[in-house]
């Protein structure tokens, strides 16, 4: 009998999918949950995590993995961003580092660090997928956040998207279960740490 991780990997189809403007009904859920489903290591590459909004955008795809995990296994994601936002850089590493301390406490273990040539955006986990959304994780059109009564600050369901497209494809799993199968998550797997830097939080 499988669990209810492995039913969602099962949903997994590859399947180009299509945004279009305004569209309402799309959720991190949906676009990315099958394929992140029993995900031991994730890296997110998305140079624009750097404003509040952006940052909520972050905090609620880990808000999602945790619907992607089975309940006493974590998940280690590394976050790849820009840094030279005028104005947002200390609140982005506010905003980071309290993530990083909010979600290690329930299995989800950020790490980040920063690129500022980065351009291309991308999810890569050792699930054997990698997912190419055009926009990152700003796939919702702006609307009122500040209000807690507004339903669509917790329903991603009910809002507006931007057009774009959200692309999957396989990548190559070799070796066993503990080695990590792709280049891209090496950090995270503790190899070639000396090129990058990242910064850790302990629980």
């Amino acid at each position: 009998m499988l669990t209810p991780v492995e039913r969602l990997a099962a949903k997994a189809d590859g399947k180009q999918r299509e945004l279009v403007e305004n569209q309402r009904g799309i959720t991190y859920f949906g676009l990315f949950g099958p394929y992140l489903a029993g995900a031991k290591k994730i890296v997110v590459e998305d140079a624009y995590v750097r404003k509040p909004y952006q940052l909520r955008n972050l905090a609620e795809f880990l808000e999602m993995l945790l619907r992607c995990k089975n309940p006493d296994e974590d998940v280690a994601v590394h976050l790849v961003t820009g840094h030279n936002e005028p104005g947002f850089v200390e609140a982005q590493l506010n905003g980071l580092n309290e993530l990083a301390s909010t979600f290690a406490q329930l299995g989800v273990n950020l790490t980040y660090e920063f690129r500022d040539t980065l351009h291309d955006r991308s999810i890569t986990a050792d699930t054997g997928w990698e997912i190419l959304p055009g926009r990152g994780l700003d796939i919702f059109q702006k609307f009122v956040d500040g209000d807690w009564l507004n339903p669509l600050l917790r329903h991603q369901q009910l809002r507006r998207v931007k057009e774009c497209k959200v692309t999957y494809q396989r990548v190559s799993a070799k070796g066993g279960k503990n080695e990590c199968p792709m280049s891209s998550l090496r950090n995270v797997c503790g190899r070639d740490r000396d090129h990058v830097s990242v910064l850790r939080f302990s629980r």
